[in-house]
């Protein structure tokens, strides 16, 4: 995103775009108000069976299923029907982390040794990545044909990054770290985690070990950076015993607290498109915490919660992944309830709606206007409204005919 090229430097410019939406937002009070579409709810896992669901990317989902209670790598399009198992005949145990246009990552236990590698589909099309001389090797993230984990090397893990096979491999630990793992890539820019000073750091990366920027806020007792998509990091920073949703821009001053003022604590797991998924929790006693899998749109009032299938005494759910087609919403984790005890691999789905919606509440109006005209100002990549990769004038112009439209 280039939010400094092209963008008009002089003060009229900006002024004549919130000057247009001021306008346009006294005039009309409501263009239009729309009921937001309901969730589909997908249960990947029959009753009984385990399955644990991690990611999702243009119509699959991976993640793991126990047949005969051995752990295997595996892989849906979406119903329990298309399940494909990945584990390959030779392995002890398999797990898929990752999944990108029919590639998917993850890692595979032999002996005692795991293996980072991935498939294309098929248990027998595994492809190890596992670099010489280490002990053990994960696989957690993969975007065109380059993956990122962690490899175990002389007792210490370090966050790596292939280009497809063991002899790509780079490593990404930084410097005066004692442990570092990546979980997530998009595109040139890599995410997790590094041990400084006796405290977890979330992490970005630009492909080297020398890229590294800490992305730890301050304050924080320890911070993680679990995703990555458009120039977004999520994860979490835990303040004082309590984790917080963490949404940044490629700086730690660019923080946002995604907790909603509900949740005593919160975790994003993934960022696709300007859209967040993860977690919030309520402590509701000293022996049960209730978790609830919801979405994001960038801010903690943005937080919306998925719905659970059951109707148990007590019942949680986790949102792992998302991934959108510019239609559809598709969100993967999973949820469970006791009395009785019931588990689910979910995929839940719904139209994204209309993006007049700015700050994704329901209805258009000129909330949606004040929220479009403050991320544009800011720079906010958001605010990006033609897609051009540019944040100017024509943005303005591009909302303003959609909200008057209605859509």
């Amino acid at each position: 995103m280039n939010t400094g090229g092209p963008r008009e430097s002089s003060c009229a410019a900006p002024l004549r775009g919130a000057s247009a939406l001021i306008a346009v937002a006294g005039v009309i009070a409501c263009v239009a108000c729309v009921a937001r579409a309901q969730w589909t709810v997908t249960k990947l896992n029959a009753d009984g069976e385990y399955a644990f669901v991690r990611d999702v990317f243009a119509g699959q989902q991976v993640g793991q299923t126990a047949p005969f209670g051995q752990y295997h790598a595996s892989v849906w399009s979406g119903t329990p029907q298309s399940l494909v198992d990945l584990h390959p005949a030779w392995a002890v145990q398999s797990f898929a982390a990752d999944v990108f246009a029919g590639q998917q990552v993850g890692y595979v236990r032999v002996g005692s040794d795991e293996l980072a590698g991935y498939w294309r589909g098929t248990a027998d099309s595994w492809v190890s990545l596992h670099p010489a001389g280490a002990t053990h090797s994960y696989a957690s993230g993969v975007w065109e044909g380059r993956q990122v984990g962690s490899v175990l090397i002389d007792g210490e893990r370090h966050a790596s990054l292939w280009n497809g096979d063991a002899r790509s491999w780079v490593d990404l630990h930084p410097a005066g770290a004692t442990r570092s793992g990546a979980g997530a890539i998009h595109e040139g820019q890599q995410v997790g985690s590094a041990m400084i000073d006796g405290s977890e750091h979330a992490s970005l990366w630009a492909g080297s070990a020398a890229s590294w920027v800490d992305l730890h806020p301050p304050g924080a007792v320890m911070s993680f950076a679990h995703g990555v998509y458009g120039g977004q990091q999520v994860g979490s920073a835990e303040f004082g015993w309590l984790n917080h949703a963490i949404l940044w821009r490629g700086t730690p001053e660019s923080l946002v607290d995604l907790n909603p003022s509900f949740a005593d604590y919160s975790v994003a797991w993934d960022v696709h498109d300007g859209w967040q998924a993860g977690v919030s929790t309520v402590i509701v006693n000293a022996e049960f915490d209730e978790h609830r899998a919801g979405v994001w749109h960038g801010s903690a009032e943005s937080w919306e919660e998925l719905p659970n299938p059951f109707d148990g005494a007590l019942v949680a759910s986790r949102a792992f992944g998302i991934w959108s087609d510019g239609e559809t919403l598709y969100v993967v984790g999973s949820a469970w309830s006791f009395p009785p005890e019931r588990s689910a691999a979910l995929l839940w789905s719904r139209p994204i709606g209309c993006r007049a919606d700015f700050n994704g509440d329901g209805s258009i109006d000129t909330r949606d206007a004040v929220a479009f005209l403050n991320a544009w100002a800011a720079g906010d990549a958001r605010a990006d409204f033609n897609d051009d990769g540019m944040i100017d004038s024509r943005d303005v112009t591009a909302f303003l005919n959609a909200w008057n439209a209605g859509c």
